[in-house]
C-alpha cells in the first residue's frame, strides 16, 4: 500500500485492522504522520484496529486529533483556509457495537463543538460489518445484519445527518470461502452542509495481493497550501576539492563587502549571514541532493514491478466480471495473486543472503543494528496533545511550544529559607571576566562553609549533600 501511495497523490490514507508488530506500531515512512486511536497509551487498551495516515505536504498545525476513548476510532480535524473537515476512521465488530456507542455519544456530547466552524465536512468512514439493503445489492438480502446489531449503526447515520458518499450497489469486499462479494465497508458525509467530495468509488487495480477488501477512494477538496520541505544533501558523494575552491570562490566576493572593520553588532550579523549564505550556496551548487521516494525497496526488481502491473491489471478485469463466476479472468487473478506474493518473498530472502554474503567490515555493523532494532512505524514523528498543570490538554502547535517551554525552561522561583546562594568570592575588576578564579583551598572553604558537620571524605574534598 505505501508503495502505491505517492505522497504527490495522496493525502489521507484510512487503515481498519491495520498491521501492528509487538509493540503496537504499525509501519510508515517519513513522508506520512501515523494517528493512532488517542488511547493508545493507556493501560488495559484492546488492540489498535484503526488508524490514519497523514501526508506530510499537510501542516502540523492544520491537523488536530479528536479525543475518543476507543482502539476502534481514530478522528482527526483538518482546518484549512477554505474549510473544515472532520474524518472519524471507524472499525466495528462482528459481535457487538461498541464503536458505535462511543461515537454516538461523543456526538451527543460535542456536536456544538465539533461543528461550530462554518462550512464544516463530517465524513465517517470505515469497516462497520453490517448489511443491509440500502448499500447491499439485492443478490445479498439474505445477509441483513439483525436488528439488535443495526439499529445503532442506522440510529447513528440520523443522528448525524449522514448520507451514503460511496454509491449503492457497489461491493467493496469478496469472500474468501464462496467468492461472494459484499459491502462491509462505507462511506457517509453530512448531509446539511456544502461537500467537497468530488467522487468516491473502490479501485480494484490498487487492491493487494491475498486481500479480500478493496481500497475505496474518495477525492475531496481540502484546498491547502503545501508545507515547505528540508533540502537534504547527500554529503557522502561530495568532491571535498571542488567544494573547498567553490566556497573560497564565493568568500572572494565577499571580501571587498567585509573590507571594513566589524566593530558594530549589525555589521557582525550582516557578515554572518553573508557567511552562511556563502555556504549555503556552495551545498546548493557542489553537493548532490538527496531524493527520498516511498516507493525505493532495496530487494525490488524488474521482474516484480512487471509482475504487479499484470495483478493489477488482472484484479481490474476480476472485479469488472464478478457477476459471472465461470469467467476465466477469476483463476487467472488468483493464479497471478499468488505468483506476485511469492515473488516478493523471494526477492527479500535473496537480497538479505546476498547481501550476507558479500558482506564488508562497515555492513557487519548495519546488519547488527537492523537485527537488534526495535520496531517502530518509521513516520514522520509527531508531538501528541499535552497535559496542562489544570488537566487541560493541548491541541494547538503554539500551545504545545509554549507548554514545552513552561516545563524544560521554568521562571526563577525565590530561594527557600534553608537553601543557600552560592555568591563571588572576588568581584570581578573592570574588564576583567566577570566568572570568579576559585583556587582549591577557596573551593574547599566555600563547600565546608556550606555543610561544615560533613567530614572530608578520602580524597580532602567533604562531602556535600547538594538540594
Amino acid at each position: 500500500m505505501l508503495a502505491n501511495a505517492n505522497p504527490k497523490k495522496w493525502d489521507i490514507l484510512a487503515l481498519q485492522e491495520p498491521y501492528l508488530d509487538y509493540l503496537g506500531l504499525t509501519r510508515a515512512n517519513s513522508h506520512w504522520n501515523v494517528i493512532y486511536p488517542s488511547n493508545k497509551n493507556l493501560e488495559n487498551q484492546n488492540r489498535i484496529r484503526s488508524i490514519i495516515l497523514v501526508n506530510t505536504n499537510i501542516q502540523s498545525a492544520q491537523v488536530q486529533q479528536l479525543k475518543i476513548q476507543s482502539s476502534d476510532i481514530t478522528a482527526i480535524r483538518i482546518t484549512t483556509n477554505a474549510r473544515t473537515v472532520l474524518i472519524f476512521n471507524v472499525y466495528n465488530d462482528n459481535n457487538h457495537n461498541q464503536s458505535i456507542k462511543t461515537l454516538a455519544n461523543e456526538w451527543e456530547q460535542h456536536e456544538a463543538e465539533w461543528s461550530q466552524l462554518p462550512a464544516t465536512e463530517i465524513i465517517v468512514l470505515g469497516d462497520f460489518n453490517r448489511h443491509h439493503c440500502t448499500w447491499e445489492t439485492r443478490h445479498n438480502d439474505h445477509l441483513t445484519s439483525p436488528d439488535r446489531l443495526l439499529n445503532p449503526l442506522l440510529d447513528l447515520i440520523v443522528n448525524m445527518r449522514l448520507e451514503m458518499a460511496l454509491p449503492h450497489d457497489t461491493p467493496t469486499l469478496e469472500a474468501r470461502n464462496t467468492g461472494n462479494w459484499t459491502r462491509p465497508d462505507n462511506v457517509w458525509r453530512n448531509s446539511d452542509s456544502p461537500s467537497p467530495f468530488i467522487a468516491c468509488d473502490v479501485d480494484p487495480s490498487l487492491r493487494p495481493g491475498l486481500t479480500d477488501h478493496l481500497p475505496i477512494i474518495s477525492v475531496i477538496d481540502l484546498t491547502y497550501i503545501p508545507s515547505k520541505q528540508v533540502e537534504r544533501f547527500n554529503f557522502k558523494n561530495v568532491d571535498w576539492d571542488n567544494y573547498n575552491a567553490t566556497l573560497e570562490r564565493h568568500l572572494m566576493e565577499l571580501t571587498a563587502m567585509l573590507a571594513n572593520p566589524l566593530d558594530t553588532m549589525e555589521k557582525t550579523e550582516r557578515a554572518t549571514n553573508l557567511l552562511f549564505e556563502a555556504i549555503s550556496d556552495t551545498t546548493r551548487e557542489v553537493v548532490p541532493p538527496i531524493k527520498i521516494t516511498p516507493h525505493t525497496k532495496r530487494w525490488w526488481n524488474n521482474e516484480l514491478t512487471l509482475l504487479r502491473r499484470a495483478k493489477n491489471r488482472a484484479s481490474a478485469d476480476h472485479y469488472k466480471w464478478h457477476g459471472l463466476p465461470e469467467h476465466p479472468c477469476h483463476a487467472n487473478y488468483r493464479t497471478l495473486s499468488r505468483e506476485f506474493t511469492r515473488a516478493i518473498e523471494r526477492a527479500k530472502a535473496d537480497h538479505w543472503r546476498e547481501w550476507i554474503k558479500h558482506t564488508s567490515g562497515d555492513d557487519i555493523w548495519a546488519i547488527h543494528r537492523y537485527m537488534k532494532a526495535n520496531p517502530m512505524d518509521y513516520g514522520r514523528q509527531r508531538i501528541p496533545a499535552l497535559i496542562k498543570p489544570d488537566g487541560t490538554h493541548t491541541t494547538t502547535n503554539e500551545q504545545k511550544a509554549k507548554q514545552l517551554s513552561n516545563t524544560f525552561f521554568p521562571p526563577e522561583r525565590p530561594l527557600g529559607q534553608h537553601e543557600h546562594q552560592f555568591n563571588e568570592i572576588n568581584p570581578p575588576k573592570a574588564g576583567h571576566s566577570k566568572f570568579p578564579t576559585f583556587t582549591t583551598e577557596r573551593i574547599e572553604h566555600t563547600l565546608t562553609k556550606v555543610n561544615p558537620h560533613k567530614a572530608p571524605g578520602p580524597s580532602g574534598i567533604p562531602n556535600v549533600v547538594l538540594k
